[in-house]
Order: structure tokens, then C-alpha cells, then sequence
């Protein structure tokens, strides 16, 4: 019976430093958002959202990285990827709850610059275990597929909807003119 107790115990004890390990490790994950000011942009954002400090950052993807791919209706510009900065040399320390922010593009330029395809980012990352013994290594993969903002106001912005305000005022104004010159 004892013996039993003791099994018991241990197992308790090592999954409780399981979730407790778990809980504090990073996540770094990678991810597309509207820009809040400027409706038409999209952001890159990398953030780690976990509870620890992640050492020694790289970021592995399947393919280059574009930057700067504006265009409301195509691709303004050639292809531009990142060749500096967190994606061409990594981040020394990544602390919990930072994140980086990149103007990345329009939708339909990102849409070209990416060939309409997911983009798969994956980070690898050392942190500190519980323990404060070692750095095990920890990986992240996200994937970007900016075909999912489809429909939403970063495919047009607000450009369209003030275009279409602006056609009701211009309708009203000549309607009023119309009258006008009717009476005259």
C-alpha cells in the first residue's frame, strides 16, 4: 500500500512541474492584423505571447518574406523581402508580452507577393526552464495565409466607402442644380 502512496505522489509531482514548465514557456507566434489608423494596411506583428523571456530567436520560413508589398489593386512595386532587421538576424532576448510591428503591405499586394499561398514562419528559440538548469530548445510555427482577411475592410479600406459617400453627395448636389436651373 505504501508503495502505491508513493507512485501516486510522484506522478502528482511530475505532472504539477509539467504544467508548471508549460506554463512558462514562450510562444512566439507571427500573425497578420489590420493596421487601427490606416484601414487599407496590414501589419506583420511577431509577438511572444508566453510567460518567459525567449533567448537567441531565429526565424526559419518556407520561402522569402516580403516587405513592403503596397498595392490597393496590384503590386505597386517589385518584390522587396526582408533582408534586415528580426527576420535576417534574430532577436538576442524576446521578453514576454513584446512585440515587433510591421507596416507590411496592402491586400492585394500582399496577395501577389505571396503567390495567393500560406506563408509558414517558424522560430526557434532557447529559454530557461523552470529549474533555472538548462536552456532547452523551443520551436513555434505559424502560418500566414492573408487570403483569410478576404472581405474585410483591408481589401478596400476606406477608400471605397467614401468613394461611394461621395457619389450620394455629388447625385444630391446635381439633383439641386437640376432644380435650380429648371426655375430658371
Amino acid at each position: 500500500m505504501s508503495v502505491l502512496t508513493i507512485v501516486i505522489s510522484l506522478l502528482s509531482v511530475l505532472i504539477a512541474y509539467m504544467v508548471f514548465a508549460n506554463n512558462l514557456k514562450p510562444k512566439i507566434i507571427i500573425f497578420a492584423q489590420m493596421h487601427k489608423n490606416k484601414k487599407t494596411i496590414i501589419n506583420l506583428v511577431v509577438k511572444n505571447i508566453g510567460n518567459d523571456i525567449a533567448y537567441d530567436v531565429k526565424f526559419v520560413s518556407d520561402r522569402p518574406i516580403p516587405r513592403s508589398a503596397f498595392g490597393l489593386l496590384k503590386l505597386e512595386n517589385p518584390n522587396e523581402f526582408f533582408e534586415s532587421g528580426i527576420f535576417s538576424y534574430g532577436i538576442k532576448v524576446f521578453n514576454p508580452q513584446q512585440e515587433f510591428v510591421y507596416e507590411w503591405g496592402q491586400f492585394y499586394g500582399l496577395m501577389e507577393a505571396l503567390n495567393e499561398q500560406p506563408l509558414e514562419i517558424k522560430a526557434y528559440y532557447k529559454y530557461r526552464n523552470p529549474l533555472k538548469l538548462w536552456y532547452p530548445k523551443g520551436k513555434d510555427v505559424s502560418v500566414i495565409d492573408i487570403r483569410e482577411m478576404s472581405g474585410l475592410p483591408v481589401n478596400y479600406g476606406s477608400v471605397r466607402v467614401e468613394l461611394k459617400n461621395l457619389t450620394e453627395e455629388v447625385k444630391k448636389i446635381r439633383q439641386v442644380l437640376d432644380k435650380i436651373d429648371d426655375k430658371i
